[in-house]
């Protein structure tokens, strides 16, 4: 929780009000993580139905630090997310940057006979904007049973009133506007936007959905969405689920979490360094075969068997909330076939999810090797191997997974434990590297081996103008001297002017360097792995892309 950072280089969203709460939107303009925290802010209750437009009593988000409002009115959520939300509610309101955020209206809408739950929250943010946050399920069972409508309805309730918020939130306002949303609130977010009349679309600024479900393929496919894709900021975490369910949208980012499994669908969990997400490229193998067992599964499922599957799932929750009323029990009672289909869709899923389990965890990788040992035996190429692309900065975030990355890399292709310690021993010194070399760049880490050899990779992009070129020109030049003392020097000598350049070029060469050395001068870098046991050290430009890579040829 907040104040708890001191030993690891990240935080959650809590950290971040205290990191950043200080900085106006003025001076430090709305990001995602911004629309993330009013997302959250959307589960509270202000007095659902009392805070509306026309209401003249104006309440702000400052106002919460001294008002009994959160006390008075009941908060509801599961309470593994509670103890994330509640020292959220309780930092926000004593912020600068979000003290005089102005809370417009607030609608609560609970139905069981409609089968709808829906709440949206509309926010003044000063020099930002309009602000909606759509709520996500809430306890009530109405809400999950709503979701489950999602696989074979378009729209549901909850669609439909998102849809009719929106416009009665632009027509009370004038400006920008930006949509949030957390799980169904996400949803319901991308699908107003999409539905919404073309005068309403130009004025949204962003929509952001956090581990929210995709939506229908007509929608998808609409004229609606294609004019607004391109504002859609989707985030989801490393164990998603829910995120992936549907026609999820085609680009994603994928953040960090505290937690495992389904817990990481709380954003509390999420990793946050200053003003981003602690991200990686891709979602887990777990989160992958769940997406890929729901999809197979839905596909084998007719949209009126889904129907009777949600109906008559929710009819015996319903039953067990009714008790032993005898005329309630029969008005839900399932009829055999209906619970014999139930039967068959079950084992149906369960039999695809150990399919895919089976394929994405043994039977891929043992075909991936199957085939190399192929290869060899013909004397074939080996094919080129690429690990996980690993997102690392210099504040430590990311650097345990890139040494996990080169661990599981070691093992998928079967190295003995000597040549393994030394690709440990490489990576670990790469990455230390990387706040010396590369200062406040970030950067991604990449094993690729192709035969014997293999290449550890360190990248950043250069984003410098031309007069930031010129002043590190200027820097490099200054210290020539004093680099050329030290190996670590030379990298970070040769890394910034491959930095400084606009064109491709070689910067280091270590056999070049080395065949220029001057007799004992070499001898005070000998404590560098990498050059008592690396075969090259190479740093380059190319594309725009500024790479260290270290390469070594391995005995097979």
């Amino acid at each position: 929780m907040a104040g708890k950072t001191a030993n690891r280089p990240y935080g959650n969203i809590v950290d971040y009000l205290n990191w950043r709460g200080d900085l106006s939107f003025e001076s430090d303009p709305w990001n995602d993580i911004d629309s993330l925290i009013v997302a959250e802010v959307s589960y509270s209750n202000f007095g659902e139905n009392e805070r509306v437009f026309d209401n003249p009593q104006r309440l702000t988000i400052g106002d919460l630090a001294t008002s009994d409002i959160l006390t008075r009115y009941p908060q509801v959520g599961l309470s593994f997310m509670m103890k994330y939300r509640e020292p959220l509610m309780e930092t926000l309101p004593r912020t600068r940057r979000f003290q005089d955020v102005r809370i417009l209206d607030q609608v609560n809408d609970v139905d069981d006979s409609r089968n709808i739950q829906f709440s949206a929250l509309t926010l003044r943010v000063p020099a930002v904007g309009t602000v909606i946050a759509y709520r996500g399920t809430d306890p009530n069972l109405v809400g999950w049973k709503e979701d489950f409508m999602m696989s074979y309805a378009s729209p549901v309730p909850a669609q439909i009133s998102a849809v009719a918020y929106l416009k009665n939130a632009a027509e009370r306002t004038e400006g920008p506007i930006l949509l949030t949303g957390h799980s169904k609130g996400g949803n319901l977010a991308v699908y107003a936007a999409a539905h919404t009349e073309p005068a309403i679309q130009d004025r949204i600024q962003v929509i952001c959905t956090f581990d929210g479900p995709g939506l229908d393929d007509l929608t998808m496919e609409s004229e609606g969405y294609r004019r607004i894709q391109d504002r859609i900021h989707s985030v989801v975490p490393t164990d998603s689920v829910v995120g992936m369910l549907m026609s999820y949208h085609q680009h994603y980012r994928v953040a960090e979490s505290t937690a495992s499994a389904m817990f990481q669908h709380e954003p509390g969990t999420w990793k946050v360094m200053g003003a981003e997400f602690v991200e990686r490229e891709n979602v887990s193998v777990g989160s992958q075969v769940m997406d890929q067992t729901m999809h197979d599964w839905l596909k084998t499922c007719t949209p009126e068997q889904r129907e009777i599957f949600t109906n008559a799932i929710f009819s015996l929750f319903e039953k067990k909330q009714r008790g032993n009323d005898e005329e309630e029990q029969e008005k839900t009672a399932v009829d055999e076939s209906s619970r014999q289909m139930i039967l068959s869709l079950i084992r149906r899923l369960m039999a695809i999810q150990a399919g895919n389990s089976y394929s994405a965890r043994i039977r891929k990788p043992l075909e991936a090797a199957a085939e190399n040992l192929r290869n060899r035996l013909r004397g074939e190429p080996e094919p080129r191997f690429k690990s996980d692309l690993i997102q690392i900065d210099n504040q430590g975030n990311g650097f345990s997974n890139a040494l996990e990355e080169t661990k599981r890399t070691s093992d998928f292709v079967g190295m003995n434990r000597k040549d393994a310690l030394r690709l440990q021993l490489f990576a670990e010194e790469m990455i230390s590297m990387m706040n010396t070399i590369a200062g406040n760049a970030k950067g991604t880490f990449r094993i690729e081996k192709e035969g014997p050899r293999y290449d550890l990779n360190l990248t950043v992009k250069t984003v410098l103008d031309k007069k930031q070129r010129e002043i590190l020109i200027a820097s490099t030049s200054s210290r020539k001297n004093e680099v050329a003392k030290s190996f670590l020097g030379r990298l970070r000598d040769a890394f910034e002017q491959a930095m400084a350049s606009d064109t491709d070029n070689v910067f280091f060469d270590l056999p070049t360097v080395a065949s220029n050395q001057q007799g004992n001068e070499w001898d005070r870098y000998e404590q560098s792995v990498l050059l008592r046991l690396a075969d090259n050290v190479r740093i380059a430009i190319k594309g725009g892309l500024v790479s260290l890579t270290v390469t070594k040829v391995f005995s097979e």
